[in-house]
């Protein structure tokens, strides 16, 4: 079997630097802030979030916790989306349906 071929990186430039310091900041203060610039230099879009913030990636990384379609090696295959797509229709459907079935079992 021979197998060829070609990868592409995705890459992201943060403008001014990689390393800058905001020093320290107390809750509700809108007076310290540092603007940072992301520079996309591929023909492919990136999707910036905040893993902390972004409900939209916390109740995914739910979906995905309770997903039940993993194999031995805890891996799963599933298709490539595009920048703002919603999740995956079978994992979401997954969800639904374990969430219905804890609803009926609480109900009891």
């Amino acid at each position: 079997l021979s197998l060829h071929g070609q990868g592409d990186q995705l890459k992201v430039d943060i403008k001014p630097g990689t390393n800058f310091h905001l020093g320290p900041v107390l809750p509700g203060d809108d007076s310290c802030f540092k603007e940072v610039l992301l520079y996309n230099p591929t023909d492919y879009p990136i999707d910036v979030y905040s893993v902390d913030f972004d409900a939209a990636y916390l109740e995914e990384e739910e979906m995905l916790k309770v997903y039940d379609k993993y194999n031995n090696y805890n891996l799963t295959e599933l298709p490539v989306r595009t920048v703002g797509d919603k999740p995956w229709k079978v994992v979401e459907e997954n969800a639904i349906r374990l969430r219905q079935e804890q609803e009926r079992q609480d109900a009891m």
